[in-house]
């Protein structure tokens, strides 16, 4: 069940980070096609890692319920 839901946040993470990427695509870049693409795929790559490497800090992290 971890792994499902583990897996729901990548896919989660990858389409907001490439959302993301291709409004700075159009915005920052200079507004063509292959700009677009280029930045929203980057940004799903980088993305795809987020979910992970939250859960590692999480489980780093000492629990202070003392």
């Amino acid at each position: 069940m971890n792994k499902r839901r583990i897996g729901i946040w990548i896919v989660l993470a990858m389409l907001c980070c490439a959302a993301l990427g291709g409004w700075a695509g159009h915005n920052i870049g200079d507004g063509g096609a292959g700009m677009i693409v280029l930045i929203a795929a980057v940004c799903a790559v980088l993305g795809s890692f987020a979910p992970g490497a939250i859960a590692r800090l999480l489980r780093r992290r000492p629990d202070r319920s003392g």
